[in-house]
């Protein structure tokens, strides 16, 4: 077992450097699961050890945890966006909920887990075992992932978006390579785990990365001006991880699997850009914000790759960042209010009449 664990490890490592190197938005995570599915589906045998999860949910919800500071949350004083941004996202999830479950006939589970816009992160660690599914709700965010990095490219451009992008990590790090950074990280991570333990103990999901967010974010504010960023390296790492566990989740899905899952993500992907678009118009009519900036806030995706776009296309990138910064914290911290059971998947009810028998 502890083989399986190096190898898929040093996949996901390699897959993540390539897709580095590749300039891509995203590259790290695509090039992980890449490779690691393509392993697997060569017939490796390939497993994250359970420690992974843990991994990820700190130093992701670290990170996001560490963009806030005062400064951002006084940029929200106008409310009517704030309400918007909610309001935006509440409909998307609806939105998206309603179709999966009643068209798509997916659980009350797969339609709240394959809807949420945004956070996949959350969202792999909240699946549970591999299966099924898991690789549905995996597979409908990395179809709206891919189509929102098509729509990147198609506004702001390949090459402009790319360079921006690269440049962007190296940008928030700085400070964040020394070994003062890595202490002051291992120290908030500490504190972190610690928390998170105890959450578990009460059956709340994504524990870590709900205190691995909330601690980062504190931290932030109490040292002000100094602020703590962890450090890139170790989100490279974590991406290569949760790149691995894409891969491995979707190793067993079958042609008929691909033709339906790809139809209801790229339905509720639609869904959610036609809302987005659908409130962006009408809150730029009640605030005065240029439409484009407010979809580039409010469309789901990751906070450096709208950042980035925005960065190309000269629209308010603070903004554009406080936005997305505080839609991933609502979507991390949201676990905190849910119940760990609702995310178990129903027993398969013919295999059960087997059992009985």
């Amino acid at each position: 077992m502890l083989r399986n664990f190096a190898i898929t490890l040093l996949l996901a490592c390699a897959g993540s450097a390539l897709g580095y190197l590749s300039g891509l938005p995203l590259g790290q995570l695509l090039g992980a699961a890449g490779l690691v599915l393509l392993a697997c589906r060569f017939g490796l045998a390939l497993a994250t050890p359970p420690a992974a999860i843990v991994v990820i949910q700190l130093i992701l919800g670290a990170s996001v945890g560490a963009l806030l500071n005062a400064e951002m949350l006084e940029g929200m004083a106008d409310l009517t966006v704030l309400a918007g941004l909610l309001i935006c996202m509440s409909a998307q999830l609806a939105a998206g909920f309603t179709w999966l479950y009643r068209v798509e006939k997916w659980t009350r589970a797969e339609s709240l887990l394959g809807a949420v816009p945004g956070a996949m992160a959350a969202v792999m660690t909240l699946t549970g075992e591999e299966g099924k599914t898991s690789a549905k709700m995996v597979f409908a965010h990395m179809v709206r992932m891919i189509a929102l990095l098509v729509a990147v490219f198609l506004i702001a451009g390949p090459q402009e978006g790319s360079q921006e992008i690269a440049a962007l990590p190296d940008e928030a790090a700085t400070g964040a390579g020394t070994l003062a950074g890595y202490a002051i990280f291992l120290l908030l991570a500490a504190a972190a785990y610690a928390a998170g333990r105890v959450l578990e103990r009460f059956a709340m999901p994504a524990p870590y990365m709900v205190t691995g967010l909330i601690l980062a974010a504190g931290t932030n504010l109490w040292r002000g001006s100094d602020p703590i960023v962890v450090p890139e390296p170790l989100v490279l790492f974590a991406m290569a991880l949760l790149g691995g566990l894409i891969g491995i989740r979707l190793k067993d899905i079958t042609r008929s699997d691909i033709a339906s899952y790809l139809r209801a993500g790229l339905i509720v992907t639609s869904i959610t850009f036609g809302i987005t678009v659908a409130m962006a118009s009408l809150f730029s009519l009640l605030t005065g914000q240029p439409f484009l900036v407010l979809f580039m806030s409010w469309v789901p995706g990751g906070v450096e790759v709208m950042v980035a776009t925005a960065l190309a296309l000269g629209l308010e990138p603070a903004f554009v960042m406080l936005n997305h910064v505080l839609r991933m914290s609502v979507l991390h911290i949201a676990p905190m209010f849910m119940n760990r059971e609702m995310f178990r998947s129903a027993p398969d009810p013919i295999q059960t009449m087997t059992d009985d028998r």
